[in-house]
């Protein structure tokens, strides 16, 4: 039986860690190991525009993927959950395409990791059971700047080529260059 301080401690403990992730600026998405959503944070509503109400009780992937990546992404994940049950298993990061509310497509880096509900209790039938609490991070605006980069750096190059060529053709002219004083 709890007593009153234990039952105060784990209410302040439970608050504390409701309140950390209300606040995460990172999507937290947690699923059964099969896949149904059980818990999703106001950042993932964010940056999925969905209702936390709207998604309870659904397949993740099939609610926030699009729907010709869902089963390629699903044997991903699949693939990944034996490595999560490792001790001392780190998360399982990827990068993958989600889908917001109105269908258009972005780049997520996703992190899972496999956690037990009830710490220190074996999972199965019980009350106890295995969940995947999934980290998600819109990294759309990080995928524009690396294009952005890759073009400046392509263009410089190109500039270079095109530096080389016109001082190959003007030696090649017979030109030269004065030394200095």
């Amino acid at each position: 039986r709890q007593t009153k301080a234990q039952a105060e401690v784990n209410r302040l403990t439970g608050a504390r860690l409701a309140t950390v992730v209300s606040t995460s600026v990172d999507g937290i998405i947690v699923t059964e190991t099969t896949g149904q959503i059980i818990d999703f944070n106001p950042a993932a509503e964010a940056i999925f525009g969905l209702r936390r109400e709207a998604v309870l009780g659904k397949d993740a992937l099939k609610t926030l993927s699009p729907v010709d990546l869902a089963k390629p992404q699903q044997k991903l994940i699949d693939a990944s959950l034996p490595m999560l049950t490792e001790a001392g298993a780190e998360p399982f990061r990827l990068e993958v395409d989600a889908q917001r509310a109105d269908s258009t497509r972005f780049p997520v880096e996703l992190s899972l990791m496999l956690a037990e509900a009830i710490p220190g209790e074996a999972a199965g039938k019980g009350k106890n059971r295995d969940l995947v609490v999934g980290f998600v991070r819109d990294i759309s605006d990080r995928r524009r700047a690396e294009a952005a980069l890759t073009e400046a750096a392509e263009r410089a190059q190109a500039g270079e080529r095109a530096a080389h060529r016109r001082l190959g053709r003007h030696m090649a002219g017979g030109g030269h260059f004065a030394a200095g004083p």
